[in-house]
């Protein structure tokens, strides 16, 4: 899952798909589940409130929760 080593503000709703499906493998250790379920869960609660996180910052569309983490 070399996915996973890119910073979740660069993340898009490509790999928030792919996080669910690999969710649905049965095949997963005792920690990834977990592991995977958190990180879709951060970029379920983005993508639906508008938020950017770090780099991504400013590229999200306007909405009524809009919302920008990154350097000043």
């Amino acid at each position: 899952m070399p996915f996973i080593a890119r910073p979740m503000g660069l993340m898009t709703h490509q790999e928030l798909a792919h996080v669910t499906a690999v969710l649905e493998n049965p095949g997963l250790g005792e920690e990834s589940p977990t592991t995977l379920t958190l990180l879709r869960a951060c970029l379920e609660h983005r993508y639906r409130h508008d938020v950017g996180i770090g780099e991504a910052a400013g590229t999200a569309v306007a909405g009524n929760f809009e919302i920008e983490l990154g350097e000043v």
